[in-house]
């Protein structure tokens, strides 16, 4: 686990504007696992948000968050949308760490299902994806 939990640590990101975010090239992979995560809960994470520029109305995506974070657009996401990203990516890494205590990780989505179960699973793939970079390196 210590190798996905130094994976999801090493997730780039930059901005090109107040309101623009993206998730750097070589890390959308692993992104858009956290985004599949993300869409289990949209009473947790709400929908991502992009806005074309400082001033501009914000406007809720009709992506998943799975290929917002993948495949952006020009358009990227807002501050607000990348803070929820960072989120997910704290619950992920609690799962992984055994924090069973996280609060976040009690949740039921829809239908009962578990975020802390959800999270772990999530978790489970990305410390492969981090080991199979690690063994192609």
């Amino acid at each position: 686990m210590k190798a996905g939990i130094q994976a999801l640590n090493d997730i780039g990101t930059h901005s090109d504007s107040s309101t623009r975010s993206f998730v750097n090239k070589g890390d959308r992979a692993m992104a858009k696992e956290i985004g599949q995560f993300m869409d289990q809960y949209p009473e947790v994470f709400g929908k991502p948000q992009y806005q074309k520029g400082p001033g501009q109305e914000v406007k809720t995506d009709d992506k998943s968050w799975a290929k917002a974070l993948s495949k952006p657009d020009d358009d990227g996401m807002t501050p607000a949308s990348m803070e929820q990203f960072n989120k997910a990516k704290g619950m992920i890494k609690s799962a992984m760490a055994g924090d069973t205590g996280n609060g976040n990780l009690q949740a039921r989505g829809a239908g009962g299902s578990s975020l802390g179960i959800d999270a772990m699973m999530a978790g489970d793939a990305i410390n492969n994806m981090a080991l199979g970079k690690l063994g192609a390196a």
